[in-house]
């Protein structure tokens, strides 16, 4: 599924558009657009617009229209975005492609169906309207706020980290790769981590996330074989091995998927 890293990449990918107009908004399925939009309504609200920015929070980007709103797309389990110049054929699975004059047309894809393209007032009223955390890269997600969020939870700390509510963007892939930075088995009681505990989970979301972006994730397809050594990432697989001790991987259920780890890095309970 594409989390916060994926997203930031398809969110630099899009700024090939930033200053077009729209022309027009091609709906070849309409089962993607949420929240009671149609084809119709959504070509209305975008062409004659200019794109002017591009804005991610979590899993969601956000890209605002000069006087009318913005467009919200979030990618489900599979989905991608692309930029198709000219009059290259749309990738497979395309569902949705806004045409912008003088820029590449922005193809959402989606093998799945799921996830979903919409049109808010604005990025604020969506978070707000759907309860969406903060973003862990924003500036106001600080160790203070982390751990207050993080420490007074119930129940396993896997789930407390993909809790969309706490912090968005964190989903199951690096939620493991936190949990394995930070030395933290997936069914530790967030309520019973201490304060080292917590403090290592908060380097480890801004380290691994940001060591994801510049990996070229969302955007270069050799990720998550591209991430820094000592990463889970390129080891989460069957047969893979610890980077740091070489101890071989296991998994288990946590909140209510497959976890990997390091049974010797990352002790249980």
């Amino acid at each position: 599924m594409p989390e916060l890293p994926d997203v930031e990449g398809f969110r630099r990918r899009a700024e090939a558009v930033v200053g077009g107009t729209v022309e027009t908004a091609r709906v070849f399925d309409a089962r993607l657009l949420a929240d009671g939009l149609t084809a119709n309504a959504l070509d209305a609200a975008l062409a004659g617009h200019r794109l002017t920015e591009t804005r991610r929070h979590g899993k969601h980007l956000f890209l605002p229209l000069s006087d009318n709103g913005v467009l919200v797309l979030h990618f489900g389990m599979s989905g991608a975005l692309a930029t198709v110049a000219g009059n290259t054929p749309l990738p497979p699975h395309t569902r949705v492609a806004v045409d912008c004059a003088d820029r590449p047309a922005l193809a959402v894809i989606s093998r799945r169906l799921l996830g979903g393209v919409a049109v808010a007032a604005s990025a604020e009223a969506w978070i707000d309207a759907h309860g969406l955390g903060p973003d862990p890269l924003d500036a106001a997600f600080d160790r203070a706020t982390f751990k207050a969020r993080l420490g007074g939870r119930r129940g396993q700390v896997k789930a407390a980290l993909m809790d969309q509510g706490l912090a968005a963007g964190i989903g199951n892939i690096f939620a493991d790769e936190i949990l394995f930075r930070a030395g933290v088995h997936p069914r530790c009681r967030a309520d019973r981590l201490d304060d080292a505990a917590l403090d290592r989970l908060y380097d480890a979301v801004r380290a691994a996330l940001e060591a994801a972006i510049e990996a070229g994730a969302g955007q270069d397809d050799a990720f998550p074989a591209t991430m820094p050594a000592g990463s889970l990432l390129p080891h989460r697989v069957e047969g893979g091995t610890c980077p740091v001790c070489g101890t071989p991987l296991t998994t288990l259920k946590a909140a209510g998927r497959t976890a990997w780890l390091c049974p010797r890095c990352q002790p249980a309970p």
